[in-house]
Formats: C-alpha cells, structure tokens, sequence
C-alpha cells in the first residue's frame, strides 16, 4: 500500500510536464544510488561509495556531462519516500533528467510493482536508464 508521499509522483502528470517543457539548459545525467540502512555503517556507507565509484568511472567512459548524484544512504527501497529519490522524480517531472545511470534495478526499489510503474514512466519520457 502507498502512502501520500509515495504517491506524489503521478506518471501522467509527470509525461506531460516532460512534453510541455524544454529545459534551456543541457539536461542532466542523474546517477541513483541507494543502500537500505540494514547493510549500511555510520555515516555514508562504503558501499554507496562503492556504487557512486562505480557510476562516475561508467559515465566518463560513455563521454557523459552535467551528471548529478543522487544518494540515499541508509534508505529502504520498500520505500519511495526518499529524499534522494524525491529529487530525482522532481527533475525528472520538470524535463531536466536526460539518462539515470544506476548499478542495478534493486537500486529503484524493491516494489516490482512501483518500478515498474517507474520504468514505464521513464519509457514514456523517452530517456534511458542504464
């Protein structure tokens, strides 16, 4: 079951907010990285760091500019109320978001349902996940 703040992003919406608005700016490159606190140490752990490591040396290899971390550290991804990924869905609702390069889809979240949702939102958007 969703709560509000799960549901605040509206797939709908979101589609056409991204065809009513050109972004003047070149569009960002997002780099998603989540770790659920049960595997996480104090502070930021070594494996998101791992997982933000992982995401810069892949966009410098594919020539990639403009790219934005996005990190939630500590967060379960049973959950889509995090701030991080809030972050990420506001971008993506504004047209700012050209590609989100992430180390694997567990990474979204652990609702099949949701990712997917999110997945398809994303086609509609027409931009890559990679």
């Amino acid at each position: 079951m969703m709560t509000n703040k799960q549901a605040a992003v509206n797939p709908i919406s979101a589609v056409a907010n991204y065809s009513a608005s050109v972004a003047p700016t070149p569009k960002i490159k997002a780099l998603y990285s989540r770790l659920s606190r049960e595997d996480s140490l104090d502070g930021q752990s070594l494996s998101i760091q791992n997982q933000q490591k992982i995401l810069e040396d892949y966009a410098k290899n594919q020539g990639f500019t403009n790219t934005v971390h996005f990190s939630d550290d500590g967060t379960s991804g049973v959950r889509f109320d995090r701030d991080a990924w809030q972050e990420l869905m506001a971008e993506v609702e504004a047209g700012n978001v050209a590609t989100c390069v992430l180390k694997d889809m567990s990474r979204w979240g652990r609702d099949h349902v949701q990712v997917g949702m999110y997945m398809e939102l994303f086609r509609l958007c027409h931009w890559q996940s990679l």
